[in-house]
């Protein structure tokens, strides 16, 4: 599947918690939290005429969300403004973050980098642990260690799990600073005992392999646990070491209908191999086992229901076979592309125009929960934007969207008539993925090699 949205422009790849650091709760509401949404976007839009610009960045909220009102991305945007004029921070960071994403303004780094430092250098911590991730990875500008561990400092000042777990990395990879594991260690572990899943499941992997600290199966199979408790996208992962660790007796008693469960849980979640495994031990278990294995993960399931709303999803949504490419597949546009040179299809000039034409008909549902909001043409590049109009972006994180639906997306565009054609011509395509909340989840980038 692919989908177009106006806010779909970045085209690195990376893994996609790497993108952005943890949001707060950034609706600091101007009204009443109890009231509807119609009435909490009457009570703000009072507020923010009158020039309270915790009021306007909370209007742009309500605005770019379609809460209480239309969706109106150009009312976002100027609320987002105007809250800016005012010098507030996290307006400054969302403005940034439009630059940065080219969503609905043009693509601009120069600005975009302006505003978030500006937000950054107020004291926003979500702001600073983002310029330390850019400067640290080299998303979108040359790796600067000494500039991200400035910026990870800035944060964990304020108590930031996500930069006390990344200057952890650091110092454990000797990224930037000497390599010193006590040092890296004792940041982690800050992380993980504020809750911070990836930093957990860092500490379990460390204690299970004897990385950087001595080996000990029982804090492992702590760490573990944590992580799994928390049902984030790193749950299955977490779940299938459990189950390991029970079926080798790892750190607690040999128990293989408990590793049968995680193993059960683990596959539930998408994860493929826990599956085999659960398969495996299968054969190594009398039917009751397996029963009570089965019984025990119904059970957990029914107390972590973290991922119910990702199972119905992806069980929801249409097949490739059953849906077109959200309208390019039919007979006209075929023939209109069948003999049209490479240098011409992959041009600006033609995908920009094929992309405006397109975008009159948007945007337009693709299933229930998804929306195709705009597509973007520019020189060998086709951008398709989608966007989630019932979970917000932590909710789709911990499904894991971009690695659920990443196969079926490239073998769709591989096999649509009109988007192989692009692809054999050059041109990249990216389907791009903003959630209800406006904030971005994630991309998938296809060539012509994933064709192969």
């Amino acid at each position: 599947m692919i989908l177009k949205i106006k806010h779909f422009l970045c085209i690195s790849t990376m893994a996609f918690f790497l993108f952005s650091c943890s949001q707060e709760n950034e609706i600091e509401l101007c009204f009443d939290n109890t009231l509807d949404f119609e009435s909490k976007f009457k009570d703000c839009r009072v507020r923010a005429e009158q020039g309270d610009a915790i009021a306007q960045y909370n209007l742009a909220k309500l605005y770019g969300n379609g809460q209480g009102v239309p969706l109106d991305y150009e009312q976002s945007v100027l609320w987002t403004k105007r809250a800016v004029e005012q010098g507030y921070a996290k307006a400054e960071f969302s403005l940034g973050k439009l630059y940065y994403w080219g969503a609905i303004v043009p693509k601009d780094m120069k600005k975009a980098f302006e505003w978030i430092k500006k937000s950054a250098e107020q004291g926003y911590v979500v702001a600073q642990c983002f310029l330390g991730k850019e400067y640290h990875y080299g998303f979108t500008v040359p790796k600067d260690y000494k500039e991200a561990i400035r910026w990870y400092r800035e944060a964990i000042e304020q108590g930031m799990p996500e930069a006390q777990f990344e200057l952890g990395l650091m110092y454990f990879n000797g990224k930037g600073v000497p390599q010193d594991y006590t040092e890296g260690f004792r940041w982690i572990e800050e992380a993980a005992i504020q809750g911070y899943s990836s930093a957990q499941n860092k500490l379990g992997s460390m204690y299970f392999g004897g990385e950087g600290v001595p080996q000990d199966y029982k804090e492992a199979f702590l760490w573990f646990t944590k992580v799994t408790e928390q049902g984030t996208v790193l749950s299955k992962y977490s779940q299938y070491k459990l189950g390991m660790m029970h079926a080798d007796g790892q750190g607690v008693p040999q128990d293989f209908v408990k590793a049968y469960m995680y193993f059960n849980i683990s596959s539930a979640n998408g994860y493929d191999y826990a599956r085999k495994l659960r398969d495996e031990y299968a054969e190594k278990m009398a039917a009751s086992q397996i029963a009570e294995s089965q019984k025990l993960a119904r059970e957990w399931s029914e107390q972590h229901k973290t991922h119910e709303l990702a199972r119905e999803w992806f069980e929801q949504r249409e097949t490739p076979k059953k849906r077109t490419s959200s309208g390019s597949t039919n007979t006209d546009v075929v023939e209109n592309t069948k003999n049209i040179p490479a240098d011409i299809l992959k041009s600006e000039s033609y995908l920009g125009t094929m992309s405006n034409e397109f975008n009159k008909t948007l945007p337009k549902m693709v299933d229930k929960h998804i929306e195709l909001a705009t597509t973007i043409g520019q020189s060998s590049h086709y951008t398709l934007v989608y966007r989630t109009v019932n979970f917000t972006s932590e909710q789709v994180k911990e499904m894991g969207l971009i690695k659920g639906i990443k196969p079926e997306t490239i073998t769709h565009s591989c096999t649509d008539p009109v988007f192989r054609k692009f692809l054999d011509a050059g041109v990249l395509i990216t389907a791009q993925y903003i959630a209800k909340d406006s904030e971005y989840i994630g991309e998938i980038d296809i060539t012509k090699d994933d064709c192969y």
